[in-house]
């Protein structure tokens, strides 16, 4: 298959990217600077960032994980597996707005905490609306 052949010889080439600079990368947006990417967001990110670039997406999601809530934990982490997968046959998971939107809506699900109210609360919520006796 032309594909699979195409797809072996880009990671290969990434590879060598890396090997002459494995430490530090040959700096952000360096990958961009060929035709074709190679088809797998860590080795961009490696090849951008050297060694520590295998680390970015794994911390990524790992902070959206845990700024879920309890209730919300097993959905993030599921979203968060998903992207890992996926990021090992595309090389543009952080730039399509889909998957964004999706992230930031993942992050949010820790901002969601429900807040408890006190009666003495409601009770003036209440007489702001209209349903209870306003205040003297």
């Amino acid at each position: 298959d032309e594909s699979s052949w195409s797809r072996a010889y880009l990671a290969k080439r990434a590879w060598d990217k890396i090997e002459e600079q494995p430490f530090w990368g040959r700096g952000t947006g360096s990958s961009a600077e060929t035709d074709i990417l190679p088809h797998n967001q860590s080795l961009v990110f490696m090849q951008d960032h050297g060694v520590l670039g295998i680390l970015i997406l794994p911390l990524l999601l790992l902070s959206v994980v845990l700024s879920a809530t309890v209730e919300n934990r097993r959905t993030a982490s599921v979203f968060g597996c998903t992207l890992m997968l996926i990021s090992f046959f595309s090389h543009t998971l952080l730039n399509d707005p889909p998957i964004l939107l999706l992230l930031a809506l993942t992050a949010t699900m820790g901002a969601a905490k429900p807040s408890r109210v006190s009666e003495s609360e409601w009770a003036r919520r209440d007489s702001f609306s209209g349903l209870a006796a306003p205040p003297d």
